[in-house]
């Protein structure tokens, strides 16, 4: 898990709750600037960080999965990639939104994909046969 001088909601979105963003963005400059070459921040914050997003993000598409229509899991993925986009913005390193967003595609997306594709009445299926794309 993260270093103690982290809050222990930073490697989950907000929830809705309020963050410190200065807080957070001031723990991600320190970790920053010690290390030659970001080696602390990669090693000690950024592994942890995307490690534990993956797990959470696993937990939630299982969740979602079960409950959602394939049309409401996607709009949730959607949100959930604008999220941690923001995330990235908000207080942590701009190397670190590629790597974060792909752990949240290959949870989200990636592992759910035939799933989503093949469930009943997803609509994917017959969109797939019939070659309908987006605007024809």
């Amino acid at each position: 898990s993260l270093p103690p001088s982290l809050p222990p909601s930073f490697p989950l979105t907000s929830q809705g709750q309020v963050i410190d963003r200065a807080l957070i963005k001031s723990c991600v400059e320190i970790f920053e600037t010690m290390g030659e070459q970001k080696e602390c921040y990669k090693e000690d914050l950024e592994e942890t960080l995307l490690s534990d997003t993956r797990e959470y993000y696993a937990k939630k598409s299982q969740g979602w999965i079960e409950t959602d229509s394939t049309p409401a899991y996607l709009l949730k993925a959607e949100a959930a990639l604008e999220e941690e986009k923001a995330r990235v913005a908000n207080y942590l390193n701009a190397e670190t939104e590629e790597k974060l967003l792909k752990v949240v595609i290959e949870e989200l997306l990636e592992k759910q994909e035939t799933t989503l594709l093949e469930r009943e009445g997803s609509g994917c299926a017959m969109l797939l046969t019939n070659d309908k794309y987006e605007g024809t």
